[in-house]
């Protein structure tokens, strides 16, 4: 794990993004940063939170579910 090239990104990065898309979509801020740093790196978000696929689903967001099921 070692060699896993990591990035550093601040929530004081995200922050603008993240409190719009809270705002406009209503999801939870923990959850907005999440999407947001997913939105500025071009990457999909994998979570296994399907109340999040529901909130982002048809929205402009890459968000993934990597679950077993999915209500």
């Amino acid at each position: 794990m070692l060699d896993i090239p990591l990035v550093i990104v601040p929530t004081s990065d995200l922050l603008l993004l993240a409190a719009d898309i809270c705002r406009m979509h209503l999801i939870s801020p923990y959850d907005a940063f999440y999407v947001a740093l997913s939105q500025r790196e071009g990457l999909p978000l994998l979570t296994a939170d399907e109340r999040l696929v529901h909130a982002t689903y048809s929205k402009g967001f890459d968000v993934r579910f990597i679950g077993n099921t999915l209500l």
